[in-house]
């Protein structure tokens, strides 16, 4: 498979980040035949609207030009990490960017450091509903013990975020616990994205 080159990668980072919406109709074209060559990473775009089309085409451009071997420092894990947590920033349901996340700083066997990361972020900005979903699923992914007590308290202090009722119906679902069901129905009910929606039911 032909992996495009770090310096096309941060271009077309670059190109994405000085698009406008309504560029985004036009750029699709040019992001189809790129895509063309790896069937995989551009399947993940026809998932998503033409709304999330920038977010993800930067993520995936950068996982390409990500060095095969384990970040050398610290300062080099937070720049090769960088654009997966911008993703996140900007929509922190996205799967892509958590797993490359996981990937990257598992790899550096400093998967901790992340979640404290998050953790220290939504201690210190509780407010950040972006930054408390994103430490929920890494949490959950990590298998931590703290993740079901988090997913609890997460989706009983925002009972209209409907991506938190979600998760907390994964969570009561894998751990077999009563209440799965009304978590997922409280989803549902308050989704308004017709595709995640329909994914749920």
């Amino acid at each position: 498979m032909k992996i495009v080159t770090q310096k096309a990668a941060v271009m077309l980072y670059a190109r994405i980040r000085l698009l406008k919406f309504r560029h985004l109709v036009k750029f699709r074209n040019s992001v189809r035949i790129f895509y063309r060559r790896n069937k995989r990473n551009y399947g993940i775009f026809l998932n998503y609207g033409i709304g999330r089309l920038g977010v993800l085409f930067a993520v995936v451009a950068f996982s390409f030009a990500q060095a095969q071997e384990p970040a050398k420092s610290a300062d080099d894990l937070t720049a090769k990490s960088l654009p997966f947590r911008t993703a996140l920033f900007h929509d922190p349901t996205l799967a892509p960017p958590v797993e490359r996340l996981l990937q990257l700083y598992g790899a550096a066997g400093r998967v901790k450091e992340l979640t404290d990361l998050y953790r220290q972020h939504v201690a210190q900005f509780p407010a950040d509903t972006g930054a408390l979903t994103i430490l929920v699923r890494l949490l959950a992914a990590t298998n931590d013990p703290e993740a079901g007590q988090l997913t609890r308290q997460a989706a009983a202090r925002l009972p209209d975020n409907a991506y938190l009722q979600f998760l907390l119906f994964e969570h009561l679902q894998k751990a077999r616990e009563a209440g799965a069901l009304d978590a997922l129905d409280r989803a549902i009910a308050r989704e308004t994205l017709p595709t995640r929606k329909r994914a749920w039911i």
